[in-house]
């Protein structure tokens, strides 16, 4: 139903209790379904204005819910964290317990989103809690979802499944599409990532039959689509794979081909040892997530880029980029900020390495050699400790080495003499207990560092 043609259906309701709640739930639904911010911010405005006229608390309170959704996504967390206390106090001087687990989980949305799992995953418990008095299926398939989903991120895949199982069955029961839609897919994670095919079958039958009986209402039929290609690909049916990617493409709307589709054609390409066509699409994701600050699809293209350097024998590029996605994913568990500059920084030099032919380098199997010794001797736990002991200017110069540079180019640009460069790697190869400008360029790509964020 279109904006237009609910405020016609609500000027029909003489009730105003009645009123506000209809705008309310149509007002959730089409901010969380819906990307016409301006669209949400009138209807918002509107229970507002119904809520203020009639001196109505809880038309104050579920304006303050809407709000709080509207400015999570506009990425105003501090308008947002604002709206759900007011939100969240006016529910519980009201006793409106339901409403206050539904805020519970759009809270642990809205932290989820901000990459802190350790605050979106009590959200989503203590939600389930508060429901366990005061029973609504509908947010407790919410709450079960939204937590499965946050916990196969996590890459907590059993946990997860359980989770996402209890949010299928009750969708599937009480007739939730998007909810049945959202949680199928997942499942299909769930079977591709183990390799299940009869699994995938099961879900995507059912899916199939729902979203025929009942419309694909929330146009997830083309995510479905990509994972449907994949479970060809495992089976070896390079044509059916490739059909299904293709539809996956053709049903998406233009602005969201790039990381959903991409990424899912990308696998074809390994399979078929496509590699240039691979590299060239990550690169095409890379440039959308860089703009919408997607730093989910910048762990899988580490994965995807990681995978197609060991499929072309490059194993010190492939520990590289293994190393970036692994730090990354650490700054999400810990839920750190700014991780997102360091984050499209490290993409794009990836990017310009693969560009440069790094893999020649890998061809020689005495390199191959050394890189594997320095990999079993390290340990990553040390890494704070050691950069701890450099000084600013060791971690400078170690920074630009990374990037090729000779002794007399990094004094050029550090403005100092070759002696004191030669004073400084000295005195890293005894810190790092490195034993050759090799060793030392591999140590410093442990540590992450390059001549942007050594500044």
């Amino acid at each position: 139903m279109s904006i237009n043609e609910f405020i016609v259906h609500l000027n029909r309701i003489e009730s105003v209790s009645e009123r506000t709640e209809a705008l309310y739930k149509f007002t959730l639904r089409y901010l969380r379904n819906s990307n016409d911010l301006n669209g949400c911010f009138e209807l918002i405005q509107q229970l507002e204005t119904l809520g203020s006229s009639h001196q109505d608390m809880l038309g104050f309170a579920h304006a303050y819910h809407c709000y709080a959704n509207y400015y999570g996504f506009c990425n105003n967390h501090n308008e947002a964290l604002r709206y759900f206390n007011l939100a969240a106090t006016h529910y519980d001087k009201l006793n409106r317990f339901r409403e206050v687990a539904d805020l519970t989980i759009d809270l642990g949305n809205f932290y989820y989103v901000l990459f802190q799992p350790e605050k979106s995953l009590p959200l989503y418990a203590e939600a389930l809690e508060i429901l366990k008095h005061n029973y609504d299926s509908y947010i407790m398939a919410r709450a079960f979802i939204a937590w499965g989903a946050q916990l196969f991120i996590l890459r907590k895949y059993a946990e997860g499944k359980d989770k996402l199982l209890q949010a299928y069955h009750l969708a599937e029961v009480h007739g939730y599409d998007l909810i049945f839609a959202r949680a199928s897919y997942f499942m299909l994670c769930y079977y591709l990532n183990q390799k299940d095919i009869a699994g995938m079958r099961s879900i995507y039958l059912k899916y199939i039959i729902t979203i025929r009986k009942n419309g694909d209402k929330f146009n997830t039929y083309p995510a479905v689509c990509g994972l449907i290609g994949r479970m060809y690909l495992l089976l070896g049916d390079t044509k059916r794979a490739y059909r299904y990617l293709y539809k996956q493409i053709l049903s998406l709307p233009k602005y969201l081909r790039a990381p959903i589709a991409h990424m899912d054609m990308v696998y074809y390409y390994l399979y078929m040892k496509q590699f240039k066509k691979a590299i060239f699409l990550l690169e095409k994701t890379l440039l959308f997530s860089e703009q919408n600050l997607q730093i989910y699809w910048i762990i899988a293209i580490y994965e995807l880029l990681a995978d197609t350097y060991v499929q072309q024998k490059d194993y010190k590029t492939a520990f590289y980029i293994k190393l970036k996605q692994e730090k990354l994913t650490n700054e999400l568990v810990l839920g750190e900020a700014g991780a997102y500059s360091e984050t499209f920084f490290y993409m794009k030099e990836l990017c310009t390495n693969i560009k440069k032919g790094l893999n020649k380098e890998a061809e020689n199997t005495e390199s191959q050699k050394l890189f594997k010794t320095f990999l079993e001797k390290e340990d990553l736990g040390k890494i704070p400790e050691i950069l701890s002991e450099l000084t600013k200017k060791e971690i400078e110069v170690l920074g630009i080495l990374s990037l090729g540079y000779s002794d007399k180019e990094i004094a050029d640009s550090l403005f100092v003499s070759i002696h004191t460069i030669k004073t400084h790697l000295r005195s890293l190869f005894v810190k790092l207990n490195v034993k050759s400008r090799v060793e030392l360029i591999l140590m410093n790509q442990k540590l992450g560092l390059t001549a942007r964020n050594t500044k």
